[in-house]
């Protein structure tokens, strides 16, 4: 009897002999129950994007592009589209709140002001 991949994208068995991608820092989580994917599943769990051919990071059972990933870790600004460790201020944008930097928000009013 041989030994069935299962794609952790679909579902689906991996027939023997496709190409197949295998996320090594999966094989050792213990919250994972396989780390194998079809090539067209891979892809990040935020954002969709096909991750084959490109950097990728892995937390709790989850694959993240790097955009996505950071974004776990410290918020992105709305404005200038960083990541960083620097003071946010929440911004109430179309009935929603946005985060945005202290430094891209008074570059903001002062040019809305200066209209």
């Amino acid at each position: 009897m041989r030994y069935v991949q299962v794609c952790v994208g679909c579902g689906a068995n991996i027939d023997a002999g496709r190409m197949a991608v295998v996320v090594t820092k999966a094989t050792s989580d213990a919250a994972s129950k396989s780390s194998t994917w079809h090539v067209a599943c891979f892809k990040c769990c935020t954002c969709q994007q096909l991750l084959v051919d490109l950097c990728y990071c892995y937390k709790a059972g989850n694959v993240y592009c790097e955009r996505d990933y950071a974004e776990l870790i410290r918020p992105r600004c709305r404005a200038c589209d960083e990541v960083s460790d620097d003071l946010f201020l929440a911004v109430m944008s179309d009935e929603k709140s946005e985060l945005m930097l202290v430094r891209c928000a008074i570059v903001q009013v002062v040019s809305v002001c200066l209209r």
